[in-house]
């Protein structure tokens, strides 16, 4: 009678949920040869069953996409080092460039003062007064290109505070990621080594 009992709910339950013999049975098969291979025993089977099923439930990630969700989390941390790198670079190149610009500045600078310096004598500087006013207007012209070096240093510098601030959130983002993707193969582990220690305490 308890049999009968057993296998009338069984029954119930298989027709509620439109699952029929040939469903089963090779589900009864799998757990027998997984359990002879490993020498694990069914409740064991079964209760990592119910682990993994609660692992769904606290992360909303179906059983069968965790491999994948792990794969996806490790590849969004890459993107976000290589971003990370990337715009680190592009601010290491826009300082080169006005590194460069500064130090042609006063090099011209420099040239200028010593040139000014060697003229010889007052008939010299006369012959050079035309060509002195070509260097005001000159001079005048650097001023202007020095004013739009400015602008453009200013305009660096903004550039680089924002590509700061970028590589901070996304240095957050890798860390979130990091940190759900540890708890996520924390989890997986603990499966794991309970897997293990039930296949140590069989032996």
């Amino acid at each position: 009678m308890p049999l009968l009992a057993f296998a009338t709910k069984l029954k119930r339950i298989m027709v509620e949920n439109d699952i029929n013999e040939d469903q089963i049975e090779p589900i009864i098969q799998d757990f027998a040869t997984y359990c002879l291979r490993y020498k694990i025993p069914y409740d064991t089977i079964i209760k990592i069953g119910r682990e993994a099923l609660y692992l769904e439930q606290k992360y909303a990630v179906p059983i069968e996409k965790i491999p994948e969700f792990i794969t996806q989390g490790k590849e969004a941390i890459d993107r976000l080092e290589d971003q990370r790198l990337e715009i680190l670079r592009q601010k290491q190149h826009a300082k080169e460039e006005l590194d460069v610009m500064q130090q042609e500045h006063h090099r011209i600078a420099h040239e200028f003062e010593k040139y000014r310096k060697e003229i010889p004598s007052i008939q010299r500087i006369m012959e050079l007064e035309s060509e002195l006013a070509e260097a005001k207007k000159m001079n005048e012209l650097h001023i202007l290109r020095e004013r739009e070096l400015t602008k453009e240093k200013d305009s660096a510098g903004l550039e680089a505070t924002r590509l700061k601030a970028d590589v901070i959130e996304l240095d957050a983002k890798r860390k979130e990621l990091a940190r759900q993707l540890s708890l996520c193969i924390k989890e997986l582990e603990k499966l794991g080594e309970k897997s293990t220690d039930n296949k140590s305490i069989v032996k």
